[in-house]
């Protein structure tokens, strides 16, 4: 957490290349389970952006597990990120009063308590829920 906070250009640019290299490994991996790649991936890729949003509690499942069995990453605080890059695009819940908090300030606020309460486990596990969303769907599309 000191690194994200003295460092957080450095830190942003470290996820974003560990977000790339997670996405490129599990490309491999699934490549050397034999899985070819094809139009209905793509498909079950577009399909699946949309309900990002909606599949939230399978996301904390996920987190939860991997907090139990690592109860380390929940110490890594990854919502100090979080400022970089919604700072400019969407007040901060704290500079605006409850009253006049919109329905998706509040949606926010109430997401970062909960990705807080994981630390990195929310990280890792939402990454692992969406590869898995996408695999289903893709098997479904068959």
């Amino acid at each position: 957490n000191v690194c994200l906070e003295k460092y957080p250009m450095e830190s942003f640019w470290t996820f974003m290349f560990l977000e790339l290299s997670a996405v490129g490994s599990i490309y491999k991996t699934l490549g050397l389970l034999g899985i070819k790649f094809s139009a209905e991936y793509a498909l079950a890729f577009a399909i699946s952006r949309p309900i990002k949003r909606i599949r939230l509690p399978l996301n904390i499942a996920a987190a939860a597990t991997l907090a139990r069995v690592f109860p380390s990453l929940t110490k890594i605080n990854i919502m100090a990120l979080s400022g970089l890059v919604t700072e400019k695009s969407s007040p901060s819940p704290e500079k605006v009063g409850n009253e006049n908090q919109t329905w998706a300030m509040k949606l926010w606020e109430k997401g970062s308590e909960l990705i807080n309460v994981y630390g990195a486990a929310y990280y890792f596990g939402s990454r692992a829920m969406g590869v898995t969303i996408i695999f289903s769907l893709y098997q479904a599309i068959l």
